[in-house]
């Protein structure tokens, strides 16, 4: 919807002669700065709702820590040098 108003509004400015000031130029600067923020504003949410998903996972995860691989290995190395 925004693209498409953005897209008009620049047809129009051309077909006017690609005026820099007055209404017609007015109307395509706002309408191509309200898409571009959607644009920036919608990149902003998925990295935040890509980071917030990603912190979620890792708060529900239950696996192994790091360290407790080689706990089985290292108590039987101990008890073969008993």
């Amino acid at each position: 919807m925004l693209k498409e108003a953005s897209v008009h509004s620049n047809q129009l400015w051309k077909a006017a002669g690609k005026p820099r000031q007055g209404p017609i130029f007015h109307k395509r600067q706002t309408m191509r700065m309200q898409y571009r923020r959607h644009i920036r504003e919608g990149q902003r949410m998925s990295d935040k709702m890509y980071t917030n998903e990603l912190h979620e996972a890792l708060l529900r995860k239950t696996g192994l820590f790091f360290g407790s691989v080689g706990a089985p290995s290292l108590s039987l190395a101990v008890n073969v040098l008993k």
